[in-house]
């Protein structure tokens, strides 16, 4: 049966170009395009129609549909097969950096054995397909040298397409399924995959309800993460930025390499779950309305997830075990649990790109070299199939310690805001108590209430939200800290619960389920074996040990245990069932807080349960949770133990000689012990003294990161604001009006933090609170005329006084000229001051356009001041570079500390001023703006050709295209006096260094050519 072109349209639509669907540019162009694609396929068709619709997709349709005839179904589901690859976007990749096609042709070849008499052969096919979409792209870019230049400058895509052309050439060691059984094991997987991951258990007084995912689950907000070094501190949201977080659902069709991030209970493993509920329902929602245009491609690749703390479990059992061994036995059951059949399956689907790769769990490997050995077989096995997008859910708290390479962009999951905490304690409390909307919008008004003053922050994390909800919806208040949540939660659960119900456990009453559950806990925690689950004559063996300890008749504890046996794997709720006769804690915070209960009970005292069991994992970041919650455990409602508390650490700290990291680990676990510890203020501020001297200390020496933990302290103490607040601009007075030092420079630092801490040194995102800025508001007011006079006479305290005040930018530049900007900066320095001339250029633009966003900096210049700043700068900077000594002045390290800030200025260049027209590019102060930006650019891509070699992507060739771009809008600047001809020839440097690259011989093009 022939197939119309109507069919084909909605497959080749996102084939051939996805997104870059504009207008024919004439009948010429399109007469070119066919020519090239007949010439491909062989064939030379006699009459050519006219026809101007949907022109990407009629490029080829016409061709093989209209001038061949030779569409049916079967080449409709191939082609429609070929979308759901990772073909097309290779393609396109390879065709906008100039890569040898080639390497896509075994897949394509794979795909093409699968399936029975296609009317042309595979290499006429594929090379219609490349040249489809090569001439629609190079058309799609207006100027030529655009194109070339791309393709020029793709050094940052190198890595990528390395890996991406690897995979798709190993296409052509398989062999092929059959298409239609291939098929059918898809769906038939993606069902299963459904089936498995459709509901969510809630507890309720009747009992275990199965609640749809998509009825009780809020779709999470994710936020990128810049660097490594930009990851957040646990139990922190990601700094706020000028981007507002990624929603889920873009989230999930864009992704390629992702960790996601995110605090205990944040909801990391709930979105693996929604991720693969969505990805495989919509492929079998698809099966039955196949090639309907409302399916993104990217919904309908499948998602396989691995559970990395089973995973090694298994390996421990059989270190051969592989990746690639577990996915099998994920799938071989719907292979007739055939594994030939389940790996040739796996082959394809992974080379091909039609699957997801879940990992979820990577902080669950507890041992660090452990974890380090995991995150590199990730690594392996997502380099080997590059074609499939990788996502990795981990705990902020160690990951640090065992990264993944920078291949994976990091998102953190942003906590619940008030109207998801809200909207969420709406939903769970109807599928808890079984009631109608709104009676459930009405207790839901009251549980935020009561929980608004004690547990507000805790509400902002999912489990202890839902934990909360439990409570209050059984006992109709909630308690007031962490500890009595997680205790009131457990005895909920396994005491109460089933005498609500009418069932009555009969086992022996003279001793503490919860004593019970710390020695299974201590047992478990830390065995990376126990933690993913225990059989059933484990939890026998243990609890016999525990009861012989307990009685002295030994019969007594073998039917103590047998009856504790069938408590736990019947319906206890603290662990649960997760495979036929295996059984875990039902959350690992049930696990931490039952381990740090053990640990609490058996240290014998507060001090020694700080200076026996927790400091060493303390200064080390490790048990963050378990340590925090032992310690208000011991201290619970006691001001005395709080005082011992405080006592134990503080004198570790005066003893200690820890490396500066292990220092900071150390200090934010004492700023943060402040929010429980109840202490009389004379106590308080021996704590404060202590943390603020050490801060600056470490700040001045290690790490500006220290200010996180100033804010830490006044977070913790909000209910003591006034006095912590008071204390800390008194300690800082003395340093701020004393000699220079690195402490003075930090405190300073410290004080123009607008929004807690620091800018990062390579995001530039600000922090979320506004604390340390408010709290030193006296301060600054105090210290900014004695900063004036010393800005006035030394180039660094005129940079320091710029940060934290943020005026008399122009006074200080007549003074200091380039030395002021462009001077030496240590990673010492906050990144606002060592990228001081990308906030002065970019706040300049933004006045000239009459903006009054603060995208970049806090700076704020009028017309006039920004016009004077602006020639003073490019004036400057245009004899620097006349006298050849550009090097001398804009440093290597001055720039790489800055470098993002490239690709973010080249947006004010395209932008439109208030009155919404297009900014006139020959202005006078436009035409300085952009000099001193190509000088910057220039100076980014001459160090980018230093480090070039160590293989270090600093920026430069992603802004090359935007650079280029405008150069049509500039050209009227170009040759018109001495600035103009020096942004000419920075200009064909540019050129001629980026073509150098791809090993070609271009310029830009002349002034108005």
């Amino acid at each position: 049966m022939t197939v119309g072109v109507e069919i084909v349209t909605g497959i080749l639509g996102s084939i051939i170009y996805d997104g870059l669907k504009r207008p024919y540019k004439g009948l010429v162009d399109a007469v070119a395009r066919r020519k090239n694609i007949n010439r491909a396929l062989g064939t030379q068709p006699d009459l050519i129609s006219k026809s101007n619709a949907n022109p990407a997709i009629q490029d080829i349709i016409k061709v093989i549909g209209n001038d061949n005839g030779l569409y049916d179904t079967n080449v409709a589901t191939f082609l429609e097969e070929v979308e759901r690859s990772a073909i097309p976007d290779a393609l396109k990749q390879f065709a906008l950096c100039g890569h040898d096609s080639s390497a896509v042709f075994p897949a394509f070849d794979l795909i093409y054995k699968s399936y029975d008499l296609l009317p042309f052969s595979s290499k006429a096919l594929f090379e219609a397909l490349f040249v489809a979409i090569s001439t629609r792209l190079e058309q799609a870019v207006e100027e030529k040298v655009l194109f070339e230049a791309f393709k020029a400058h793709s050094g940052d895509l190198a890595s990528r397409i390395d890996a991406l052309s690897a995979c798709l050439r190993n296409a052509g060691s398989l062999y092929p399924l059959p298409a239609s059984q291939f098929a059918d094991l898809r769906i038939k997987i993606a069902k299963g995959v459904e089936n498995g991951n459709r509901q969510i258990n809630v507890e309720t007084t009747q009992g275990t309800r199965k609640v749809n995912i998509l009825k009780l689950v809020i779709p999470a907000r994710l936020n990128a993460v810049g660097s490594k070094a930009d990851i957040p501190s646990p139990h922190r949201d990601y700094p706020y930025s000028k981007q507002q977080s990624t929603g889920y659902v873009p989230f999930r069709r864009a992704f390629n390499r992702a960790v996601i991030l995110g605090d205990p209970g944040g909801g990391k493993s709930t979105l693996t779950q929604l991720l693969c509920y969505d990805l495989a329902s919509q492929i079998g929602l698809e099966s039955t309305t196949p090639r309907h245009p409302l399916f993104d491609s990217r919904d309908l690749c499948l998602p396989l997830k691995v559970v990395l703390r089973t995973l090694e479990k298994r390996q421990q059992q059989n270190p051969s075990y592989s990746i690639f061994d577990y996915f099998i036995d994920e799938i071989k059951v719907y292979c007739d649990n055939n594994e030939d059949i389940a790996s040739q399956f796996l082959k394809q689907l992974f080379t091909l790109g039609e699957g997801i790769l879940l990992f979820d769990g990577l902080d669950e490997i507890l041992d660090i070299g452990s974890r380090r050995a995991m995150a590199g077989l990730i690594e392996q096995f997502t380099h080997a199939y590059a074609s499939c997008p990788s996502l990795v859910t981990s705990r902020i708290v160690g990951y640090r310690d065992a990264p993944l390479s920078e291949e994976f962009q990091a998102f953190t999951l942003s906590r619940f805001n008030t109207d998801e905490v809200r909207k969420f304690s709406e939903l769970l409390i109807r599928a808890v108590a079984g009631v109608t909307l709104a009676e459930a919008k009405k207790k839901a008004v009251e549980f935020l209430r009561q929980t608004e003053a004690a547990a507000g922050d805790l509400r902002e994390n999912p489990l202890l939200l839902g934990l909360m909800v439990y409570i209050f919806n059984a006992r109709g208040e909630v308690p007031s800290n962490r500890p009595e949540i997680y205790k009131e939660c457990s005895l909920l659960m396994f005491e109460k619960w089933d005498q609500r119900r009418g069932i009555i456990f009969q086992f022996p009453a003279d001793f503490d389920l919860l004593d019970l559950f710390g020695y299974l806990a201590a047992e478990i925690f830390g065995n990376a074996e126990t933690e993913d689950g225990v059989s059933e004559s484990w939890l026998s063996d243990r609890l016999r040990s525990f009861f012989n300890m307990w009685y002295e008749d030994r019969a007594r504890s073998v039917a103590a245990a047998k009856v504790l046996v069938e408590f736990i794997t019947g319906r206890a709720w603290v662990m649960c069932e997760i495979g036929p006769g295996v059984f875990k804690f039902t959350h690992r915070t049930f696990l931490e807080y039952f381990f740090a209960r053990r640990l609490e009970e058996e240290a014998g005292g507060v001090a020694p349960l700080i200076q026996s069991r927790l400091i060493s994992k303390v200064v080390d970041a490790q048990w963050d949770v378990v340590s925090h919650l032992a310690v208000q455990i011991a201290t619970f409602r006691s001001g005395p133990k709080s005082v011992q508390a405080l006592d134990a650490l503080l004198k570790y700290g005066l003893d200690a000689r820890n490396e500066p990291k292990q220092e900071l680990n150390f200090l934010t676990f004492v700023a943060r012990a402040l929010e429980y510890l109840t202490v009389p203020e004379s106590t308080l501020r021996e704590a404060v003294d202590f943390i603020f001297s050490r801060v600056v200390h470490l700040g001045s020496v290690f790490n500006l990161e220290a200010i996180e933990v100033i804010h830490d302290v006044l977070n913790s103490c909000s209910r003591r604001h006034g006095y912590v607040g008071t204390r800390l601009v008194q300690l800082a007075k003395p340093i701020l009006h004393g000699t220079s030092s690195p402490a003075r420079s930090f405190t300073l630092y410290m004080i123009g933090a607008r929004n807690s801490g620091y800018r990062s040194q390579r995001s530039g995102f600000y922090a979320p609170s506004a604390l340390v800025w408010e709290t030193f508001e006296r301060s600054r007011i105090e210290t900014k005329k004695d900063q004036w006079e010393r800005a006035k006479i030394d180039a660094v305290e005129a940079r320091s006084y710029i940060y934290v005040y943020n005026d008399n930018i122009v006074e200080l530049y007549e003074r200091f000229k380039l030395p002021l900007v462009f001077m030496f900066s240590s990673s010492l320095v906050p990144f606002t001051i060592g990228a001081l001339p990308y906030f002065i250029v970019a706040a300049a633009v933004s006045a000239l356009q009459k903006r009054s966003d603060r995208n970049y900096s806090e700076f704020s210049f009028n017309r006039e001041q920004a016009s004077a700043i602006l020639s003073m700068l490019s004036e400057d900077l245009l004899r620097i570079w006349q006298e050849d000594r550009l090097g001398e002045v804009i440093t290597d390290s001055q720039i790489w500390r800055a470098h993002g800030l490239i690709d973010e200025m080249m947006g004010l260049f395209h932008l439109k001023d208030a009155s919404g027209k297009k900014i006139r590019h020959d202005d006078e102060a436009m035409a300085k703006a952009f000099f001193i930006y190509i000088i910057l650019f220039w100076s980014e891509l001459r160090m980018e050709k230093l480090v070039e070699r160590n293989r270090v992507n600093i920026g430069s060739d992603r802004a090359a295209s935007h650079l280029l771009s405008i150069l049509v809008d500039y050209s009227a600047l170009l040759d018109k006096n001495e600035m103009g001809k020096a942004t000419r020839e920075l200009l064909d440097a540019i050129s001629a260094s980026l073509t150098d690259k791809n090993r070609k011989k271009r310029t830009l093009p002349k002034a108005g050519a």
